[in-house]
């Protein structure tokens, strides 16, 4: 650490300047359990990764100068999508697409080696991200995402657990190992998925098992568009109401809403259970709901489904 203490001085200052962590607010120098988030900052600047400036996205560099004291802030995220609000429409059955509150729209796609590119430094400045400070002040690192670039399909959640914070990856412990029969069960392989969550630091480290707040959804709403822009995946299966309240709007229990398609930037969703309800409720007949809710997927995708897999979770005459 001695190596970064005058950057790290310099960094302190800046964000103290710019307001940019509250945690530091009304502190000085005195860091506290921010000094894991403001050390891989320093990192990231020696490392020269894209760091906001001013609002801007601005490498700078892998030194620290004068005229540069109040350049650096922390990575804030220039959303690359655009909100445009449409009237909410009548639900429709599991083959139409429900209108959401907001439609996203995605920028075309770029090329295979570009999108990784775009992906890898989207790592980077999450990474170093301390938008949300008490996130921030309470994780062991950012969860950002697991799996291939050209995936089929994306799984997202609501949020990163305990496990997941620890492992570093999405879906840990115990849902994220049924998830794993799950794919199998779909005959998913790793290069035909990719998984994530609504924010990428978990909450449950806080106050124990508790729902990100709306806030700390939308500072992390960047992200997610910009990983499904790299990913470009042919379908998104949102797991759980949490998702489907904070992409659509929607305020029923996940009971009526799963087995329906929403539209995502032209990406159909599908809405159906967490892994962790599972978890919870590990009856045949909860089951067979969400292979219901998959199954739908598998057809838009357009894979072959065997009379085996239609018959999974049935009750056996």
């Amino acid at each position: 650490m001695s190596e970064f203490s005058p950057a790290l001085d310099y960094v302190v200052e800046a964000l103290g300047r710019v307001r940019a962590m509250e945690a530091l607010e009304g502190h000085g120098r005195e860091l506290r359990c921010d000094r894991v988030v403001l050390e891989a900052l320093v990192a990231a600047v020696a490392a020269r990764v894209p760091v906001a400036v001013g609002g801007r996205g601005e490498n700078v560099g892998g030194r620290v100068e004068e005229s540069r004291r109040e350049a650096v802030v922390v990575a804030s995220i220039e959303p690359v999508a655009s909100v445009v609000p449409v009237k909410r429409g009548p639900h429709a059955h599991s083959e139409a697409v429900a209108a959401p509150v907001s439609r996203v729209v995605l920028s075309q796609a770029a090329p295979k080696q570009e999108r990784l590119g775009q992906l890898e430094a989207l790592r980077m400045e999450a990474a170093v991200c301390v938008r949300c400070a008490e996130l921030a002040g309470s994780r062991s690192q950012v969860v950002f995402g697991a799996g291939a670039v050209d995936a089929e399909v994306l799984f997202l959640g609501h949020a990163p657990g305990e496990a997941e914070d620890r492992e570093g990856v999405p879906f840990a412990g115990e849902p994220g190992a049924l998830l794993e029969k799950i794919l199998k069960a779909m005959e998913l392989g790793p290069e035909q998925v990719y998984m994530t969550n609504l924010v990428r630091c978990s909450p449950d480290l806080i106050a124990g098992v508790r729902a990100p707040k709306p806030l700390e959804i939308e500072n992390c709403h960047a992200f997610l568009v910009r990983q499904v822009e790299a990913v470009r995946p042919r379908a998104i299966v949102a797991l759980g109401a949490q998702v489907l309240r904070a992409l659509f709007g929607e305020t029923q229990p996940m009971a009526q809403l799963r087995g329906r398609w929403y539209d995502f930037g032209g990406i159909p969703v599908m809405a159906t259970f967490h892994p962790k309800y599972l978890v919870d409720r590990p009856s045949l007949s909860e089951k067979r709901k969400v292979w219901e809710d998959l199954l739908l997927v598998l057809e838009r995708l357009g894979r072959p489904v065997s009379e085996k897999q239609r018959g999974f979770f049935l009750p056996k005459r």
